[in-house]
C-alpha cells in the first residue's frame, strides 16, 4: 500500500478496515467495514479532483470542468486503478462469498482515501490521490 499511496499506516486496523467488504458482517455485526471510509473517501476524492482542475485548468468553464471530474472519479476510473494497483486483491470476503458477483471494486479506492484521510489528514489524503491518479501539475496533460 505504502508504494501505491506514498502513506505508510500506523494503525493497521484501519487499513484492514478499508479492505473489509461488508460480508464479513456476517456472524459479527461489530465487524468495521469499508462503507463509512467509502463515504468520507469519496468526498475528498471530490474535492481534491475539483480542486485540481480548477487550478489546473484556469479558462475551462463550469461544464468543462464538471465533465473533466467525472472521467477522472467514475466508476470505470476507479476499477482501473483498483486493478492496476492489485488493491482488488486485498479485500477480504467472508467464506463463501462468490467474488465473480462482486463489480464494487472502486468502492475499496474509495475506502482507502477515506482511511488515509482518517489518520493523515486531508493533505496526505490528496498526495495519495495524485499518486493514485497519476496527476502532475503540468497544465499541458490532456484530462478531458
Amino acid at each position: 500500500i505504502e508504494s501505491v499511496t506514498g502513506y505508510r499506516f500506523k494503525n493497521l486496523q484501519l487499513l484492514e478496515q478499508a479492505f473489509t467488504h461488508d460480508s464479513m458482517r456476517v456472524g459479527n455485526h461489530n465487524a468495521a467495514t469499508y462503507q463509512r471510509l467509502e463515504f468520507l473517501g469519496d468526498s475528498v476524492l471530490h474535492y481534491t479532483i475539483t480542486e485540481y482542475l480548477y487550478q489546473q485548468r484556469p479558462m475551462a468553464n463550469e461544464g468543462e470542468l464538471t465533465i473533466a471530474r467525472s472521467n477522472l472519479v467514475d466508476k470505470v476510473k476507479q476499477r482501473e486503478i483498483a486493478s492496476t494497483h492489485g488493491l482488488a486483491d486485498l479485500v477480504a470476503f467472508a467464506p463463501g462469498f462468490d467474488k465473480t458477483k462482486f463489480s464494487g471494486n472502486h468502492k475499496f479506492v474509495e475506502a482507502l482515501i477515506g482511511a488515509i484521510h482518517q489518520e493523515g489528514g486531508v493533505e496526505q489524503a490528496k498526495k495519495s490521490i495524485y499518486k493514485l491518479w497519476d496527476l502532475t501539475y503540468s497544465t499541458n496533460k490532456t484530462i478531458y
